[in-house]
Parts: structure tokens; C-alpha cells; sequence
């Protein structure tokens, strides 16, 4: 790692709830710290129980985790990063995901013991960083064969809700930790997930779901702003939240490699192209003011080719072409961004809104059909209208007077609606009831707001068209 240039070892610590005041591998791990330290290397540990469903059984499990990672930070004072849990929203590490009527619990009931996990490890040492831990992926499909799992748009959407209901005066994790990977490892890092999904390529998604989940409230989130100083606000509020990659990795192949066995489970890329890929993820990360660090899954290859094979090391510990890669790009970012700086804010609008009205000509009066579409980059709501308007020419005025009838303020009346929702991509068709309208001048107009923030929206008003032609 040293020669490499990587400085930071994340360390799995499982707790057993069958000897819930033991820590496996003890003197391994008094060892590995030392000689850590020793190489100028930091440790972190990663601490979540050996079965997913056993911290949602009892409260008394909860408080031995909550006591275990107590244990852990004074066992060994060196280690000063916890990520505490791993990719709660996925079923292979907690469970239950769902509760009665397919509600969503895993984010809620994640947020209350990340925030127990937060308050224990501040009490043994109040420099400790706490981390919180989420897959990049979820189906939200409670009714699932398999993997019925938690996206990390909502599964963060929902630790804000629980965030909220708890009127902490303090943060629940000092960084954001989120695992990324490529839907496939022949995959590039500009790839990324569809909505509401997070790959490599949309960490932008990731900062505004933060900022919707958490603004406002005493856990800091990204923030473009210079932090502001306020009577009652701790210093723990005023540093804008960190995001942390705990995992990023592609897997390549490992054809009649001496060291491997078993079948390959994903399609898997060549070492060459992974070497450009580690190389870009250097220089673009490091080029990201809100990014903290990022860890490569793995250093060294497991040899069961089920399992994972992306490290920087072969499983005979020979280098691959990304370790000389790894290595040159970790140098060249070792003074800061070589590129352009990435620039984020949050936005207060709903993500890739868009109406199509189509083409709006003269009406019959026979005529009753009146329908037109809109689409969105994420999951939003809708209230639409239809609004007879004076004249041929929207004014101003007239057009403030629809938007706030459409945001439930006193305006236009509108002589139809509709409401409904929209699936992020796939563009509805907002229809309206059959009817006929009297002859006069009409405009379609839509207010969307995002699902996840309701304050985030993004409205829409057509040009005119007039009805009352033969």
C-alpha cells in the first residue's frame, strides 16, 4: 500500500451475537493496526454483525452492537474511522428491508442505530469519524423474488424522515459512505445507474439527496456555501458532510491464471481497460471538493473466481497494470486537482422536468379530447390545469395568477385537472376529462415536485390555443 501511495485500510470487524463481548481475531488485528501505524497507513473498521436480521430481533441486541463498538474504540485508541454497519438497505446484510403493507423500514430503523452508534463512539473519544454505509443499488420491490432491497435515493430519503422525527441536537455521522460500482465491470466510470440508483457517475445525485433528506436540520449536508455561524448551531454543524467511497472495483479476467478456481459470476473486463478505469476514478475523485476518500475493493484478489477479483494485486500477489496506474495517478493528484475542479450545488427544481404539448391549434367546439405529455430524470408528482386565458397573448400577469392556482394559492381557476404521479424516464400522458370547453382561449400548464422533496419543483405553462372553429 505504501509503495502504491494508498494511505487509508478499511477492515471488516464482525460482531457475533453469540459472544457479543469478543472480538475475532483479536491479536491479528492489534498486530495489523501497529504495523499500520507503522507504515504510515490508516486503519478503519468496518462493524456490522455475522446475520442481517439479528439487530432488528431485540432491542437487547442493538444495545450489545451499540456496546461492542464501545469496546472496539477502546480497545484500540489508533483506529479514529468506524463505518458502522454495512449496505443496511440491502437484504444480505439486514433484513427485515420491509415492513407491513410493503413499507419501507430498513432506512428508518437504520438511521435510529447509526445515530446510537454515533453518540457511543463520541463518548470514547470525540475525534473518532462515523461513518454510515449504503449500497449503490435497490430494486424497491418489496414483492421480489430475491434482493428485495432498498434504492439509495430512498433509502437516504427515509434516514431523513427518521432523522427528523428524532429532533436531535447533534449529527447522527460525520461522512457519507456509499459503496459505487459499474452495473457491469465492462462498464465506463461515465456509465453510471438510471435513477434512483448511484454509480461512479452520478455522485451529483447523491449530494442532492443529501441535501434533500438533511437541509435544514442539525446534520450537516454538501454545501456550495461558505458555512454560516448561527446562536445554538455546534461546531460539528458547520463542516459540510464528507462523502466516503468505502468500495469501488472492477473486475477483470482471470483466464489460466496459476492461483484461481471456480466459474466467473459477472462479465469481467480486461486488466489493461481496468487500469485506465482505476487511473480516471484517481483523477476525477480527487477533483471532488465534497469527496474524502476512496477505497479499492480489493487490494489483493480472492481466489474463488465466485468471489471478487478487482484488485491491485493478482491472488499470488504479482501487480497488475493498475497498480503502476494506481500509483502514477495517486502521485499526480498528490498536490491537489490536475484537472477541472468539479462544481456541485444543490437545486431547488425537480431533476430533468420536461412537457411536450404538442402542437396547439384551433379546437372544434365538438371537440373533448385534451391530453399532453411530461417526463422527468426521478420520481415526481403532478397537478395540471386547464386554463381559459383573455386574450391570444399570455401576459405576465395572467401567468402568475396560473402557476399559483397550481401551487394550491389563491389564482386562475382552472375549468379542468388533473393529478398523478411520474416514474423517473417514462413520460405519462396527462389526460384530462372528456368534455367539451366553450369557445374562448386556453393554455395547458403542470407543476411538478420532486418525490423525494416536495420543495423541489418545476412548472410549465403551453402557449395558447383557441377553441370555437367549426
Amino acid at each position: 500500500m505504501s509503495e502504491a501511495g494508498l494511505q487509508q485500510d478499511r477492515i471488516v470487524v464482525f460482531w457475533d451475537p453469540a459472544h457479543p463481548d469478543r472480538i475475532p481475531y483479536q491479536d491479528q488485528l492489534e498486530r495489523t493496526v501497529a504495523a499500520a501505524k507503522d507504515r504510515g497507513v490508516e486503519i478503519d473498521f468496518a462493524v456490522y454483525p455475522f446475520r442481517s436480521a439479528v439487530l432488528a430481533r431485540s432491542a437487547a441486541a442493538r444495545d450489545r452492537f451499540i456496546a461492542y463498538l464501545q469496546l472496539l474504540a477502546t480497545t484500540f485508541p489508533d483506529v479514529t474511522t468506524f463505518v458502522v454497519g454495512n449496505e443496511f438497505n440491502q437484504p444480505l446484510f439486514y433484513r427485515p428491508q420491509f415492513g407491513a403493507g410493503c413499507r419501507r423500514v430498513s432506512g428508518r430503523q437504520y438511521m435510529r442505530l447509526l445515530a446510537r452508534g454515533y453518540d457511543a463512539l463520541k463518548e470514547v473519544n470525540p475525534d473518532i469519524t462515523v461513518i454510515s454505509s449504503v449500497s449503490p443499488r435497490g430494486n424497491d420491490d418489496c414483492h421480489g423474488r430475491n434482493n428485495r432491497s432498498i434504492s439509495p435515493v430512498r433509502f437516504i430519503h427515509d434516514m431523513g424522515v427518521e432523522f427528523a422525527a428524532m429532533h436531535r441536537d447533534r449529527p447522527a455521522f460525520d461522512e457519507f459512505g456509499i459503496h459505487v460500482y459499474p452495473n457491469q465491470p465492462t462498464d465506463s466510470i461515465q456509465k453510471g445507474f438510471g435513477w434512483p440508483n448511484i454509480g461512479t457517475s452520478n455522485l451529483g445525485r447523491l449530494k442532492q439527496a443529501l441535501w434533500d433528506a438533511f437541509q435544514g436540520s442539525t446534520q450537516p449536508v454538501p454545501d456550495w456555501q461558505p458555512p454560516v455561524l448561527r446562536y445554538g448551531k455546534s461546531i460539528d454543524e458547520l463542516r459540510p458532510v464528507k462523502i466516503w467511497i468505502g468500495e469501488v472495483g472492477w473486475q477483470v479476467r482471470t483466464t489460466k491464471r496459476h492461483g484461481y478456481y471456480g466459474r466467473e459470476n459477472v462479465r469481467v473486463t480486461t486488466e489493461k481497460r481496468q487500469a485506465r478505469v482505476y487511473a480516471q476514478l484517481v483523477r476525477t475523485m480527487s477533483c471532488d471538493p465534497f469527496l474524502d476518500a476512496m477505497n479499492f475493493f480489493l487490494l489483493v484478489d480472492e481466489a474463488d473466481r465466485d468471489r471478487w477479483q478487482s484488485g491491485l494485486l493478482r491472488t499470488d500477489w504479482t501487480k497488475r497494470t493498475s497498480f503502476g496506474a494506481v500509483k502514477a495517478a495517486i502521485a499526480r493528484a498528490s498536490g491537489g486537482c490536475a484537472g477541472r475542479p468539479i462544481q456541485w450545488r444543490h437545486t431547488q427544481s425537480v431533476v430533468g422536468a420536461r412537457a411536450s404539448f404538442g402542437r396547439l391549434r384551433t379546437q372544434s367546439r365538438r371537440h373533448t379530447s385534451w391530453s399532453f405529455t411530461a417526463s422527468a430524470k426521478e420520481d415526481a408528482t403532478y397537478k395540471a390545469g386547464v386554463f381559459r386565458v383573455p386574450g391570444r397573448e399570455l401576459s405576465d400577469r395572467t401567468r402568475s395568477d396560473i402557476l399559483n392556482s397550481l401551487s394550491g394559492k389563491r389564482g386562475a381557476e382552472p375549468v379542468m385537472t388533473a393529478r398523478s404521479r411520474i416514474k423517473a424516464y417514462w413520460p405519462p400522458v396527462v389526460h384530462f376529462p372528456a368534455r367539451r370547453l366553450a369557445a374562448g382561449n386556453y393554455v395547458y400548464a403542470i407543476r411538478l415536485a420532486a418525490a423525494m422533496n416536495p420543495s423541489r419543483t418545476t412548472a410549465f405553462v403551453s402557449r395558447t390555443f383557441h377553441v370555437g372553429g367549426g
